[in-house]
């Protein structure tokens, strides 16, 4: 399927040591077929963060498969806390329910 935006919720404020702070993104066909598309550095994040997946002359990629790789966390943190995921294409929003009945997407 076709993903312009990643959107991550997080809240510093609620979650310190379990927020991430520096996370990559790898999109594929499958899970031994991924290329990373992006390297973020959060700092203190609170709100929606938007990631955007396609290119300058390709606003979105393919993919079947999406991993989410979360390097390290605030204070040095161990474990992570992200409240919510949305897949968005062209101005369409993938919630969890619309995203399980129409998506292949894993």
């Amino acid at each position: 399927m076709r993903v312009s935006e990643l959107s991550l919720y997080l809240s510093f404020s609620q979650d310190q040591s379990y927020t991430p702070r520096q996370i990559a993104v790898k999109v594929g066909s499958s899970f031994h077929a991924q290329h990373e598309i992006c390297q973020m550095e959060l700092d203190c994040p609170e709100g929606w963060v938007h990631i955007p997946l396609g290119s300058a002359d390709r606003p979105f990629v393919w993919a079947t498969s999406v991993q989410i790789a979360i390097h390290s966390n605030h204070q040095e943190g161990r474990d992570s806390h992200v409240r919510q995921i949305k897949f968005r294409d062209d101005g369409i929003a993938y919630t969890t329910m619309t995203f399980a009945q129409q998506a292949r997407l894993r």
